[in-house]
C-alpha cells in the first residue's frame, strides 16, 4: 500500500487548486482577438503539478499530415497535422493517457514545433478543464488562401463563342448589337459577368428591324451589276453596305427596298465619279 493518492486524485487536486486563466494575449495581425498562450497556462500550471506530483510526457505522435500550400501574395508556407499520445504520471506511480491534435503552418521551419505546442494546450485543456482556448500558440494567424489563377483576357471569338453557346445564335447576334461592347479582349470574369447578365436580357419588341417594303427582283439585280461596275466585290460589300448605310449589315436580305435604291446610286456614283 502506498500513501501517494492516485493519479485520478492527484489531477483533482490540481483542477481544485487552479486559479482563473485569463485571455491575456491577443493577436495584432488579420483578425483580432485574445486567447489563452501555452505560457500562460504552464505558468498556472507548474508549481501545482510539482505540488501534487504530476507530470505529464508525450508517448506517441500518429497520423502526421505534412504539406504545402501558397497564399494568395505568392509565399509557400508548410502545414502539419498531428495526433500526440501523451501518459500523465501520479505521485503513486500509476497513469492515464492522453490525446491531443495539433495543427501548425509557417514559412520558415516551425510548423512542427507550433502543431506540438497546440497539442500539448489542447491535452492540458481537457485533463485539466481548463476554459477551452482559441488562437494558436504563437499569437499568429496563419490563414491559408487559394490560389488564385489568372485566367487570360477573352478575345472577341470567344466572347461571342460563349454568348452564342449559352443564348444561341439569335439571341447572342440581338445582345451584342444592342450592347456593343467592343472589340476586346475582355477580362475572363467580366465575361462570365456579361453572359450571366445577357441569360436575362430580353430584347425590346422594336429590336427586329421591320422591312415594310422589301425590294424587288429586278432591284436587286441592278445593285449587284451596280456593284460589279464599281468594282465593289463579294468581300467587300457588305462592309462597303455598312458604311454606306450607317448601320451593321451581315446579309443582303436585311435590304429594304430604299437601301437597294441608296446603294445602286451609291455605286453608281462612284464609276461616274
Amino acid at each position: 500500500m502506498t500513501d501517494h493518492p492516485s493519479v485520478h486524485e492527484a489531477i483533482a487536486g490540481v483542477i481544485r487548486d487552479l486559479p482563473a486563466v485569463g485571455k491575456d494575449s491577443e493577436v495584432t495581425q488579420g483578425a483580432r482577438y485574445k486567447y489563452r498562450g501555452i505560457e500562460a497556462i504552464k505558468a498556472a500550471l507548474k508549481p501545482l503539478l510539482a505540488q501534487h506530483g504530476v507530470h505529464y510526457a508525450p508517448t506517441t505522435i500518429t497520423e502526421i499530415v505534412d504539406s504545402t500550400y501558397q497564399t494568395k501574395q505568392g509565399d509557400t508556407w508548410q502545414r502539419i497535422r498531428m495526433i500526440v499520445g501523451y501518459t500523465v504520471y501520479g505521485p503513486a506511480g500509476d497513469s492515464i493517457p492522453a490525446v491531443g491534435r495539433g495543427e501548425g503552418a509557417d514559412n520558415s521551419d516551425k510548423a512542427c514545433n507550433k502543431a506540438m505546442t497546440v497539442a500539448e494546450k489542447q491535452m492540458l485543456v481537457q485533463v485539466f478543464c481548463i476554459a477551452d482556448a482559441d488562437g494558436d500558440p504563437d499569437a499568429s494567424r496563419a490563414e491559408e488562401q487559394a490560389v488564385y489563377v489568372e485566367r487570360p483576357p477573352v478575345p472577341i471569338a470567344g466572347f461571342k463563342g460563349g454568348l452564342k453557346d449559352a443564348l444561341g445564335q439569335p439571341a447572342a447576334k440581338a445582345w451584342w448589337d444592342a450592347h456593343n461592347p467592343g472589340d476586346g479582349p475582355w477580362p475572363a470574369d467580366d465575361v462570365d459577368r456579361m453572359i450571366e447578365e445577357a441569360k436575362q436580357w430580353e430584347p425590346p419588341e422594336s429590336a427586329e428591324p421591320e422591312l415594310p417594303h422589301p425590294p424587288t427582283d429586278a432591284a436587286m439585280k441592278r445593285l449587284h451589276v451596280a456593284l460589279k461596275e464599281a468594282g465593289i466585290t463579294d468581300n467587300d460589300r457588305h462592309d462597303w453596305a455598312t458604311l454606306q448605310l450607317g448601320r451593321q449589315i451581315d446579309t443582303y436580305t436585311d435590304l429594304s427596298r430604299a437601301d437597294v435604291a441608296k446603294l445602286t446610286q451609291d455605286a453608281k456614283e462612284l464609276v461616274t465619279a
